[in-house]
Order: C-alpha cells, then sequence, then structure tokens
C-alpha cells in the first residue's frame, strides 16, 4: 500500500483511463492465488530459507520497479508479483 499515492502518476505513465488501470490492479490478486497454490511445492523442493530470500528481492524490485514503468504487460507482471 506504500505507493497507493503514486497511483495518478503511474496511471498517467501508463497512459491508461480509470477503468483500465483498476483492471490492471486487480489483476494483483491473480498473483497472490499463484503464489498461495505453488509456494509450498517451492519450500518443499528448494527449503524455506532460497524462497523466501528469492521472494523477498522480487518483491522489493518490483515495489521499486512500478512506479517508473511505461510498458503495461511488465506492469501486470510485476504488480502480481507484489500482491
Amino acid at each position: 500500500m506504500s505507493w497507493v499515492p503514486r497511483f495518478p502518476e503511474v496511471k498517467a505513465n501508463l497512459g491508461l483511463s480509470n477503468g483500465e488501470f483498476g483492471t490492471y490492479l486487480s489483476l494483483g490478486s491473480v498473483g497472490a492465488v499463484i503464489a498461495m497454490l505453488s509456494s509450498g511445492h517451492f519450500v518443499h523442493k528448494l527449503g524455506a530459507k532460497p524462497v523466501l530470500i528469492i521472494s523477498t528481492l522480487s518483491m522489493c524490485l518490483s515495489i521499486s520497479l512500478i512506479v517508473h514503468l511505461q510498458s503495461t504487460p511488465i506492469f501486470i507482471v510485476a504488480n502480481m508479483i507484489i500482491f
């Protein structure tokens, strides 16, 4: 939620309408469902420590990247990683 105040800036960078931006934001919940379904398998195969390190790094990178994006497909993927 730390990037919520920057929603107007992100929406302007992507050139989206309110409806499109809302739809793309709601796609972040798909990323949460995918993470819930797959994280147990990854922890079982790789162990908890590598999964925690990879997930933490990917979330930090996505949060810092998302406010500078100008490509909608990359924004959708980064938004899914954040959620």
